[in-house]
């Protein structure tokens, strides 16, 4: 993971990286956090320049690309599940 844009900490590029490590940089930066909740996506790599300071980009990827299943608990919480 390394930051793109200098003063931008929000734009970082992940290569193959874990999600948990993904989602972690995002619980970092945002109110809505996001528990990953299966040991099978937490290892799956996630590669791109993806901006941290909008975790809906990211639950919009992983619902269409990954195919996870997303869980909103209330305005503060989500969950993922592998998808079905």
């Amino acid at each position: 993971m390394t930051t793109t844009k200098p003063g931008r900490a929000a734009a970082l590029e992940f290569d193959d990286t874990p999600l948990i490590e993904v989602v972690a940089a995002f619980n970092r930066r945002n109110e809505l956090q996001i528990e990953v909740l299966d040991e099978e996506l937490e290892i799956m790599g996630v590669t791109g320049m993806l901006d941290t300071g909008n975790p809906e980009a990211l639950l919009q990827l992983l619902e269409l690309v990954f195919e996870v299943r997303v869980e909103r608990i209330d305005g503060r919480l989500v969950r993922l599940w592998p998808g079905e």
